[in-house]
């Protein structure tokens, strides 16, 4: 018993503390652009994507706290494979999820990528054939009604902005390339789970070493990304003028 309660409360406090992260990360990302930290707004220069890469650094992170307690599993050539395929998908989903938040801003983006519910109960249906009860669906339908309601008000409150606020167009093509990144993300939820089922060969895949698998492959490739963009553009162009230009600094 005493197991099963220490079990529970671990379980309640990585929740609340997933809870508390999903409501600084986009406040945090919203401080970064503000701040220029978040690469240039010059339409010819690629964006950083340094968003992604602080996310995929803290999964990263959990696979090194796992390595420190535990060695790394046995895995077959099968799981490699379908954890690299999750682990684009992941990525994939993340870039689009984030030029789509520092399109509509903090507070557009809690509302659309909420949709994950919906896709993930939907792609859930489909491809891992899970039973939805009819309070499930009802619940799906209201977190859709909902997203329709919030997004319409916010295009209406746009539409009669002043000078200087957000286009509309620019609205409408990052809640779009949002709710792409959603379904994205959703996918890679409904992928993570059947991967952690064990439904393919080879041993059993703890969480954290998935976590720490997808992360290390992800920032290595963002790393290698960047990289090449400095390389391009010049490291001033991508990561100082930026910030320069709305009067913060890399010191500060």
């Amino acid at each position: 018993v005493r197991l099963a309660d220490h079990a529970r409360l671990v379980v309640a406090v990585a929740v609340v503390l997933y809870v508390i992260s999903g409501i600084c990360q986009p406040l945090g990302v919203d401080y970064l652009k503000y701040q220029g930290f978040m690469g240039s707004k010059d339409p010819s220069v690629p964006s950083t994507h340094i968003g992604v890469l602080l996310n995929t650094l803290g999964m990263a992170g959990v696979g090194a706290v796992f390595l420190l307690r535990h060695p790394w599993p046995q895995l077959s050539q099968v799981q490699y494979r379908n954890m690299l395929i999750v682990c684009a998908i992941d990525l994939v989903s993340q870039a689009l999820v984030m030029y789509g938040q520092l399109k509509v801003g903090g507070g557009l983006y809690v509302v659309l990528y909420s949709s994950c519910t919906v896709w993930t109960a939907i792609l859930s249906r489909i491809l891992l054939h899970k039973q939805l009860t009819f309070q499930q669906w009802l619940a799906v339908l209201e977190v859709t009604a909902g997203l329709i309601l919030s997004n319409l008000n916010v295009m209406l409150s746009t539409s009669s902005a002043g000078p200087g606020a957000t286009s509309m167009v620019e609205i409408l093509t990052g809640s779009l390339v949002l709710l792409l990144g959603s379904i994205f993300h959703s996918l890679t939820f409904v992928a993570t789970e059947w991967l952690l089922a064990g439904q393919q060969d080879g041993v059993e895949i703890a969480p954290m070493a998935l976590a720490g698998f997808m992360g290390s492959i992800s920032s290595g490739v963002l790393l290698l990304y960047n990289a090449g963009l400095t390389a391009t553009y010049g490291f001033s162009t991508m990561y100082l003028e930026p910030v320069e230009a709305t009067g913060g600094s890399w010191g500060k």
